[in-house]
């Protein structure tokens, strides 16, 4: 179980990386500014390097990493809705399921982490393994396959921030190995 979790931590600093990588490439872009309308946002073209791109990278980073799980069910639509939500197959939604009595994801992390400890006590095991990652390594390989962009969630629907930010939902709830000690990491990766 560990070696999933490092190579998931590793994955995520060779993102950021490849992430700041296609950022320099926009950088040769005009600089417009826009307001938050679907009349000034329709105005925005986008970029040549973009449009030749064939190969991208996802991610989705945070607490929900450290238990890593989730139950199979299916599609989003292929499943009916009155069980969709209780036995949600994507690990990101990890807290949202666990506050559904009875679900699966419920019944996993009481028998794998105990019912006393809560999906914040993931904070410190999070913030302890992402002090391992290694941006340039995986920044190599992300050259080496030809990913051309990189987008990375810095924050998802538990308020988890990745980095430190004003604008953050409680100060409980951010990355101290990759905001603190790590900051400038971050800056200079993501």
């Amino acid at each position: 179980m560990w070696n999933r979790k490092r190579l998931f931590f590793v994955l995520l600093a060779g993102i950021l990386t490849s992430g700041f990588l296609a950022c320099t490439r926009i950088s040769d872009t005009t600089h417009a500014r826009y307001e938050p309308t679907w009349e000034s946002i329709s105005q925005h073209q986008t970029p040549e390097w973009f449009q030749d791109a064939k190969l991208g990278i996802f991610i989705h980073w945070g607490l929900y990493s450290v238990p890593g799980w989730a139950t199979p069910t299916g599609e989003l639509g292929k499943v009916d809705r009155s069980v969709w939500f209780k036995n949600n197959p994507y690990a990101e939604w990890y807290l949202n399921t666990l506050k559904i009595e009875g679900s699966p994801t419920e019944e996993y992390h009481a028998r794998t982490y105990g019912t006393d400890f809560g999906y914040l006590d993931f904070i410190p095991i999070f913030n302890e393994q992402v002090k391992a990652w290694n941006p340039e390594e995986w920044a190599g390989l992300f050259r080496e396959v030809g990913a051309r962009y990189v987008v990375l969630t810095s924050k998802h629907h538990d308020g988890f921030t990745l980095w430190p930010s004003r604008k953050r939902n409680r100060e409980d709830r951010i990355a101290l190995g990759s905001g603190g000690e790590h900051g400038s990491d971050v800056g200079r990766y993501g």
